[in-house]
Parts: C-alpha cells; sequence; structure tokens
C-alpha cells in the first residue's frame, strides 16, 4: 500500500506556552492537500537533557517510521541551543535523503549568526527551504546560502471577532507573553503610573508565565499563564493590547490582538516591518531605552482616551496574508515543490 505523504513537524512540544509551539499546532491543524502533519517534540521547557536524547534518537525514529521519498522533516529553530539541538536534526535528516525545511522563529537569530557563522550555515545549507517571518531574517539567509532557499510566511492565526462589546466601556490595557525583560514587562510598569495619572480608570492586566525579573506592583490584575483560547477572550474585550519588547521576530500575540479587532502598542523590534499591511491599526513606539517609556505612556494614554476596534482593512490584511489558509497555501506550494509536485 502506498504511503500517505508525511510532514514532521519538529521542535518544542505543543503543550507548552510560546509562539513555536502555538505554530506548530497551527500548523499540525491545516489542511495540506494530500499531506499531513505528524509532530516531533525536541524541547521541553526545563529539560535539556530530554531535548539532547529527543534530537539524538531522531535519525533512527525517522528512517523506521518514514519513507525518505514522501517524508519531509520540517525543523522550527530559535537561536543557541536550539542550532545543537534541532540543528542536529535538520542535518541529520539531510544526509538520510530526507527534503528539509526549516522556519526561523528566534528573536537573537542575527546575534547568533554574528557569534557562530559556521555553524549557523551548516545547519541552513541542509535545508532545501528556509522559511523566513521577515526580510532581516530572509537576508541573513541570502548571505549565508543563497536566495533559491528563502520563502517568506507569516505566522498563522485563526481570523475570528468575538464581539468586545465592553471595550468602550472598560479601559483596559493587556500584555501577554512571558513577564520578563526581553518582552519589556519592565518598560510597560516604568510607564503606567503617567497612563494613571491621565486615564485613572485605566487597568492593566498581564497575562503569561513568570520569570522572576520583574515584581509586579500592586494593582496590576496578573491572570497567570493562559491558553491560547484564554487569552484571546481576554484581548477580544481589551481596549489596546501592548508589546514593549527589546527583542522579537513576529509575535502571535500582535497577529491574535488584531484577529480580535484590538488595536496595539508595540515596539519596533524584530520583524515588525512585516506588518506593514496593517500599520493603520498598530502604533510603534522607538526601542530605543532612552525614549521609550515616555512614548509608550503617551501611545497608551492615546489608544485608552480613544478606544476604537481595529479596522476592516487589517482584517482583510490578515485573511490574505497571516491566516491560516493563506499560510497553509505557502506551505502546500513549497512543499510540493520540495516533492517535485506540480501546484
Amino acid at each position: 500500500m502506498k504511503s500517505e505523504p508525511l510532514v514532521v513537524q519538529v521542535g518544542p512540544v505543543t503543550s507548552m506556552p510560546g509562539g513555536i509551539a502555538a505554530v506548530i499546532e497551527q500548523y499540525l491543524s491545516m489542511d495540506l492537500g494530500s499531506r499531513h502533519s505528524v509532530a516531533y517534540a525536541s524541547y521541553w521547557p526545563g529539560r535539556p537533557v530530554r531535548g539532547l536524547l529527543s534530537a539524538a534518537a531522531f535519525p533512527l525514529w525517522v528512517t523506521a517510521r518514514h519513507r525518505r521519498r514522501s517524508t519531509i522533516v520540517h525543523v522550527h529553530l530559535s537561536e543557541g541551543g536550539s542550532f545543537v539541538r534541532e540543528g542536529f536534526i535538520a542535518r541529520s535528516a539531510h544526509r538520510l535523503g530526507f527534503r528539509v525545511a526549516v522556519t526561523l522563529h528566534g528573536a537573537g537569530f542575527v546575534d547568533h549568526v554574528d557569534r557562530h557563522p559556521s555553524s549557523a550555515r551548516g545547519v541552513l545549507q541542509a535545508a532545501d527551504v528556509v522559511f523566513c517571518l521577515g526580510e532581516n531574517h530572509a537576508d541573513v539567509v541570502r548571505k549565508l546560502t543563497g536566495e533559491a532557499r528563502v520563502v517568506r510566511v507569516l505566522n498563522p492565526v485563526d481570523i475570528h471577532r468575538r464581539g468586545g462589546d465592553d471595550r468602550q466601556a472598560r479601559r483596559t490595557v493587556v500584555f501577554g507573553g512571558e513577564v520578563g525583560t526581553r518582552k519589556g514587562v519592565d518598560r510597560l510598569l516604568a510607564a503606567w503610573p503617567d497612563v494613571l495619572h491621565r486615564v485613572p480608570d485605566a487597568e492593566l492586566v498581564v497575562c503569561g508565565p513568570d520569570t522572576g525579573e520583574v515584581v509586579l506592583p500592586d494593582g496590576i490584575d496578573y491572570r497567570g499563564v493562559l491558553g491560547r483560547e484564554e487569552l484571546r477572550v481576554v484581548l477580544a474585550s481589551a481596549t489596546v493590547a501592548c508589546l514593549p519588547s527589546r527583542q522579537e521576530v513576529l509575535p502571535m500575540f500582535i497577529l491574535e490582538s488584531l484577529a480580535e479587532g484590538t488595536p496595539v502598542v508595540a515596539t519596533t523590534a524584530g520583524e515588525w516591518r512585516s506588518f506593514d499591511g496593517a500599520s493603520d491599526n498598530i502604533t510603534w513606539v522607538g526601542n530605543d531605552d532612552a525614549t521609550v517609556v515616555s512614548n509608550l505612556a503617551e501611545a497608551l494614554i492615546e489608544a485608552l482616551s480613544n478606544p476604537r476596534r481595529a479596522s476592516g482593512a487589517t482584517e482583510r490584511w490578515l485573511l490574505e496574508h497571516a491566516s491560516t489558509e493563506a499560510v497553509a497555501q505557502t506551505l502546500r506550494t513549497s512543499y510540493g515543490r520540495l516533492s517535485g509536485e506540480t501546484q
């Protein structure tokens, strides 16, 4: 019997919080035409040895279970240890004769390449296609491997709005992500007294895993780690979402906020220019520690004082570029080319 074409999605276990796990979870449920995806977990939070053992076991697992001609190994990379762990998987799959796709998710990817150009080049050259979330990463990959391997794609998001009729009555700012300095929670907390001075009834809701780097003061509504759907319910009734990160790539939090019709205030970190089509509903604040707090406060005060919904133009942009179907079409085309199929 002919085996069904597969894509093995390699990366963090999908039950953990975070953007890469969320993307893999979305990929597993996508319509990929004649293909379907299976997951291979290579990372668990706080369990580095388990991740290394899983990476070492991958060559045996993939050759025992899957045919080379009908299977694509799609590796999701960040930076640092990921280039050791998932990088080993990409190289091994290439040596074994599988077609290999890589998606770059790491906020520190460019810095990683600067420090380890040879090893980064070796991993990326093992890939038949490299999916990049924006031009910054795409430029680096082109310099390392050439133009042919690069395909631009956004992270996928489900487009469904829940109403949020009370966003006019309540003035709520929502932060979602790792509660630490990389995501800039300390910047938001520094700006918050100025926001409250001008908008005394404003509320700040913080969602995400606590790193212990930042102490949340009294008066902040900390919800802890929420599931993706739980966070989206919170976003649906927020006045504005805020992500003042120091380092980013293409945050799912911004995409999901826009998908719920919630405007965003965010710093110009990572691949922020990939959001150009939704710029009417995002207020960008310069990612400069000298001015970010005051500019962040002003942007939040304006958003809270004049609450609004994200525009229909932004919804159309999401549907065309970041919806599950739009991303699935890019994947179907790229996977088909790897397999020599006509698209």
